[in-house]
């Protein structure tokens, strides 16, 4: 089946979703605009792809949406619905008319200060809800931020992509030693198969946050290998090195370069405390 053909199909769960207008696709799945009957608004709705039902990407799904439907922060995009129809398994949450924090910089360039420490207290307060249930999200970069511009705040924020989050209280599917996440955002730990904790998130908010305060990655490498490399073994650049056409404080220089420590013991503990330290910045 080429779910990417679906456009015009009709998914019944609760209610019935009317899939309008391909979104993205990709190896898992497919990303769709949706109207849900009888309120004609629109939805997001994420279908895996029939092939993989008989994987442990089927648990995977399934455990996405038991995850989204547990947090309820702000800045947390929500669950709709979750049904399995015509062999098709699929999620619905809200849909989100944004840019993602990627593509708003690769369009408009390094983001100012005030705004970027506005978007990472709104994600943090999300991590922080998701981190205090034992949930962590394992995949924080800019393509699963979304500016979701609302009248009375413009630089709104959500998190996105559950996809790949570890719930800490369950035994997980993860083969001890795998790499989880995408390599230009993934911690040391991670690359290394070690346990992780929240302040793997945090390293990933100081990636998203040094990459919208310069509009450049820190490891700049060809390869996937070699990118992990340097998340293990690099020093991250100053920010007057990645790009000297930008001005940032000393203190949140500082408080990116904590998040980017090697060793999560050398990173702010918690979102709890970062967001303490973003209040202070």
């Amino acid at each position: 089946m080429n779910l990417e053909q679906l456009v015009g199909t009709t998914l019944c769960a609760h209610f019935d979703f009317r899939l309008v207008e391909l979104i993205d696709a990709g190896g898992m799945g497919v990303l769709y605009r949706a109207i849900q009957e009888p309120f004609k608004r629109s939805v997001a709705v994420k279908v895996l792809r029939p092939e993989l039902l008989k994987t442990e990407y089927k648990a995977r799904f399934f455990q996405e949406a038991q995850i989204i439907a547990q947090l309820t922060d702000s800045n947390t995009v929500r669950i709709v619905d979750f049904g399995e129809a015509e062999n098709l398994l699929f999620i619905v949450m809200e849909y989100i008319k944004g840019t993602s924090m990627d593509q708003f910089v690769a369009m408009h360039g390094p983001v100012l200060q005030g705004h970027v420490v506005h978007i990472a207290r709104q994600v943090c307060g999300s991590l922080a809800e998701a981190h205090q249930l034992g949930i962590i999200h394992r995949d924080i970069k800019p393509a699963n931020i979304i500016i979701a511009k609302e009248i009375d705040d413009p630089w709104h924020v959500k998190l996105l992509d559950f996809g790949l989050a570890r719930d800490l209280r369950y035994r997980g599917f993860t083969t001890p030693g795998t790499i989880v996440g995408t390599p230009r955002w993934v911690s040391p730990e991670a690359i290394r198969g070690q346990p992780i904790d929240g302040r793997t998130d945090l390293y990933g908010v100081g990636l998203v946050m040094l990459h919208a305060l310069t509009g450049r990655h820190p490891f700049s490498t060809r390869t996937a290998r070699s990118t992990m490399n340097a998340h293990l073994k690099r020093d991250v650049p100053d920010i007057a090195q990645l790009n000297p056409d930008v001005s940032v404080s000393p203190a949140l220089e500082q408080l990116v370069r904590s998040l980017l420590e090697k060793r999560p013991d050398d990173r702010p503990s918690s979102a709890e405390e970062l967001l303490r330290a973003l209040r202070d910045t």
